[in-house]
């Protein structure tokens, strides 16, 4: 197995360099840009896996987004296959997400205008009450990016729902064309009057629509409620705190239908 791992660094010996006393690998994507990837020695791939899938900075995400996370540092022979191994007998992925399946193959983008101007949007819960008294979660994702927002509430009253809106995503995103929604037109009637109010003169002309594919926030919700079980106190009253770390560990996942992070389409680069 050494000797087959030696052959294989050998064939790419014009990616490699070192740099500062260490091996590394130049890694090019589609676009024709490029970066260096730490070749890992064979001790340490199981401290690299563990890093990017079973932490919590991981998520215990599945094979492809812990792949993408594993390929914007790393680079070993076989990394592909470790990482399906890996993935496949998580003890935790396993207890929590029932048996593996097989990996289906990227899914296409749907077309939207540009960042931040078409969002899906979801309440989840209740949970348990935290010693922070939040109950539910404000689910929001942009469909450009698949950048996601999880915002902890004590309830989900119309009033509540828009103070977050407007407070930690209208503020810094700017307010959206359309607003994906399952909540209900009376809800959502209540909804848009809050926000109103809120932005005083600046109303918004944001268009409610119930979705009709795609599913994006109705995926995240799944990923986020397995998040929280992994991860919780036995006694659930903490799973507020781990929103910051989960939302950390999505950004900075690739996304099968983009083939880049959130981060990387916000921001133009990763997050450390």
């Amino acid at each position: 197995e050494k000797n087959t791992r030696i052959q294989q660094l050998v064939k790419r010996w014009e990616s490699l360099e070192v740099i500062g006393g260490k091996l590394f690998h130049r890694w090019e994507t589609k676009g024709r840009r490029h970066h260096w990837q730490w070749v890992v020695p064979v001790k340490a791939i199981p401290k690299v896996l563990a890093q990017c899938h079973s932490s919590l900075e991981g998520g215990h995400f599945g094979f492809w987004k812990t792949l993408g996370k594993i390929k914007q540092y790393y680079f070993w022979p076989g990394m592909t296959s470790d990482t399906k191994v890996w993935c496949k007998t998580c003890y935790i992925c396993c207890k929590v997400k029932g048996p593996g399946r097989s990996y289906p193959a990227p899914l296409q983008q749907s077309q939207v205008g540009g960042p931040f101007q078409r969002i899906g949007m979801d309440i989840l819960g209740p949970f348990p009450q935290t010693k922070r008294g939040n109950r539910v979660v404000l689910v929001l994702a942009d469909y450009f990016t698949k950048w996601p927002e999880a915002i902890a509430l004590p309830n989900q009253d119309a009033q509540t729902i828009a103070s977050a809106l407007v407070e930690k995503f209208i503020s810094i995103h700017g307010v959206p064309n359309e607003v994906h929604t399952d909540q209900g037109r009376n809800f959502e009637a209540k909804l848009m009057e809050e926000v109103n109010g809120l932005l005083g003169a600046r109303r918004t002309r944001t268009t409610p629509l119930h979705p009709q594919s795609g599913g994006l926030v109705e995926r995240l919700n799944r990923t986020l409620t397995k998040y929280l079980a992994m991860f919780v106190a036995e006694n659930q009253d903490d799973w507020d705190t781990k929103l910051p770390l989960f939302l950390l560990a999505y950004r900075s996942a690739p996304q099968e239908t983009t083939g880049l992070s959130p981060a990387q389409l916000v921001f133009g680069r990763d997050l450390n």
